[in-house]
């Protein structure tokens, strides 16, 4: 005889039931495997064969029953019952499971469990930030929130920009024991007849102002006639410091680029806080000037929280900044 395949009943999650017997009255019967009820996933994965004839479209099934549309006679037979279940007919190998394989929207969030999304702690390429990350709130409550990753990366603490109303004065107290190290960048911008930038730390809201600055710092300048001036500057006990010079003949300071690095101003690991950075800017009388400077508060330790940036005269028309945190 010639071999044609193997029989259904030797293929993989196809499962073989008890036969039924019948009495010529009864058309409800109860299905089992292994003496055990056995509840199909529908009537349409079931294989019934009576009297060597395989039934089709003439019986229902509800839980473990089946009930034919007519009454099988007492001396019918039946030779067989074979359910087809649903699922993997073999294992699937390790990484077989590819994207394409999986339907679109087929993944949805109910069939993601809430304990794994909850307690998930993900870096995220697109974060607002290197040292950012994504964490559970407090308590698992179903939410994820951006916190600060446990690093010594630069995090992003805050920024904010306004290029219509101006202000009178930028107080930025964003200062706290988290970080050692600070960078402060910006762009300003004197309303007509403006002149000077100056500094002030703040503690608690308040500026200190105080005689304790002291700095130092270098200029070059050079106008639109070619001449250049360098020069090095010092001050000590003044009440704030003079980031910059403006000239109160001009209308307008422009385009102001501030880059200002703070050491310890909460004062954790120092008695006293430091600054230092670059400023240059561009008068409308065609000058433009770039100043180094380095700078402290020398006076008793205090916890500066924050820092005030204003001009000397005039409102500061417009400005953008962004500060960064440094882990220790």
């Amino acid at each position: 005889m010639s071999y044609i395949g193997r029989g259904i009943d030797q293929i993989d999650n196809i499962s073989t039931l008890d036969n039924l017997s019948f009495n010529g009255s009864d058309t409800t019967f109860n299905l089992t495997q292994n003496s055990v009820a056995f509840v199909p996933v529908s009537a349409d994965a079931l294989q019934i064969q009576i009297d060597g004839v395989i039934q089709s479209g003439n019986y229902t099934v509800s839980g473990s029953t089946v009930t034919f549309d007519f009454t099988p006679s007492g001396s019918s037979v039946c030779n067989g019952i074979k359910h087809f279940g649903v699922g993997l007919l073999t294992t699937v190998s390790d990484g077989a499971v590819t994207e394409a394989k999986i339907g679109s929207g087929a993944v949805t969030q109910a069939k993601v469990g809430d304990q794994a999304i909850n307690e998930a702690k993900m870096q995220i390429s697109n974060a607002p930030v290197n040292g950012y990350m994504l964490t559970a709130q407090s308590g698992n409550t179903g939410g994820l929130t951006w916190a600060e990753a446990p690093s010594g990366d630069i995090v992003k603490i805050s920024s904010a920009s306004d290029y219509s109303t101006g202000v009178a004065k930028l107080n930025i107290d964003q200062f706290s024991t988290t970080y050692k190290f600070y960078k402060f960048y910006a762009t300003l911008r004197h309303e007509s007849g403006g002149s000077d930038l100056r500094f002030r730390w703040r503690t608690g809201g308040a500026e200190q102002s105080g005689s304790y600055y002291i700095y130092t710092g270098t200029r070059g300048q050079i106008n639109s006639g070619g001449t250049t001036t360098n020069a090095i500057s010092h001050s000590g006990f003044y009440t704030n410091y003079a980031l910059m010079t403006g000239n109160s003949t001009a209308s307008n300071n422009h385009d102001i680029l501030l880059d200002l690095t703070f050491f310890d101003p909460m004062t954790v690991n120092t008695a006293k806080p430091y600054v230092m950075g670059n400023i240059q800017w561009y008068r409308d009388d065609d000058v433009f000037i770039h100043r180094t400077f380095s700078a402290k508060y020398n006076t008793a330790s205090l916890d500066y929280n924050g820092f005030a940036l204003w001009a000397g005269t005039g409102n500061i028309e417009d400005y953008q900044w962004t500060l960064y945190g440094v882990k220790s």
